[in-house]
């Protein structure tokens, strides 16, 4: 009974894995780490220039290293919402 379970769950987790590699899942699966790059590059100068930029400017630059994260978890949970209602539907259609 163990192996049938731990063969249903590999074969489940590879349906899973197939729907990740569809062509519009991967373009916003991309778009997404792309936001997160532009977030880590705009901490990284805040970073290393606190001491050359303004109050104003550095606020700013927060401001918009929230707004990356926030479209990162819109971009996830888009994502994960996408494959997981493809992979639902294909088991629970009726002939």
């Amino acid at each position: 009974m163990q192996r049938n379970l731990e063969n249903y769950k590999g074969q489940r987790q590879n349906e899973i894995d197939k729907l990740y590699q569809t062509r519009a899942n991967l373009r916003l699966k991309y778009a997404a780490l792309g936001v997160v790059g532009v977030a880590c590059i705009l901490m990284l100068i805040l970073a290393f220039c606190m001491d050359f930029i303004s109050l104003g400017i550095a606020l700013f630059l927060r401001g918009c290293v929230g707004l990356c994260t926030l479209a990162f978890v819109i971009m996830i949970a888009i994502l994960m919402y996408r494959v997981h209602r493809d992979y639902f539907r294909q088991h629970t259609d009726k002939p």
